[in-house]
């Protein structure tokens, strides 16, 4: 990427991506053509990108973690527990004793600290991302939203790994 972009021009959030996909060789044509939102899992972009090009950025971020929650939840409940929600359920489904989700090898310690460590940020992103924007008026920036629906992006994606409903 070419440093003087930095210094000389106002840069877009999306122009970033594009320009760093391209330097890494990766899929600069998907990417110019449809930007960021060729790097976002599907299930992100059917929910969240109207609302974003709405200008409801913090509706669209809090929309994408809610259809991660409920992704979680659907595995939950599929397996005859009782109903939980938010943060406890995060930590109760992805837990490293016993996990309804698994995403890493339980068998090594290495396997068993991923485990515990996507549980973390699977409740992390509920606790620190989704509520606050539930239970209060935020607004957020064009480019903090994108870097969140990137994050809702990634949790779908482990998801779709472990098989998740």
């Amino acid at each position: 990427m070419d440093q003087t972009r930095f210094d000389s021009d106002i840069v877009t959030t999306e122009q970033l991506l594009c320009d760093a996909i391209e330097d890494l060789g990766g899929a600069s044509t998907i990417a110019r053509e449809d930007g960021p939102w060729a790097l976002i899992h599907q299930r992100v972009v059917d929910i969240a990108r109207k609302r974003f090009e709405d200008g409801h950025h913090a509706d669209a971020v809090e929309s994408a973690i809610k259809a991660v929650v409920l992704r979680v939840k659907a595995a939950w409940i599929a397996t005859g527990k009782p109903e939980e929600n938010g943060k406890s359920l995060m930590l109760s489904a992805f837990s490293a004793k016993n996990p309804v989700i698994r995403v890493a090898d339980l068998s090594t310690q290495s396997g068993r600290d991923s485990q515990e460590g996507f549980m973390h940020i699977f409740a992390g992103a509920v606790q620190a991302i989704r509520n606050p924007k539930a239970h209060e008026f935020v607004t957020i920036s064009p480019e903090r939203a994108l870097q969140y629906l990137i994050l809702a992006s990634i949790l779908m994606e482990k998801l779709d790994e472990a098989g998740a409903a």
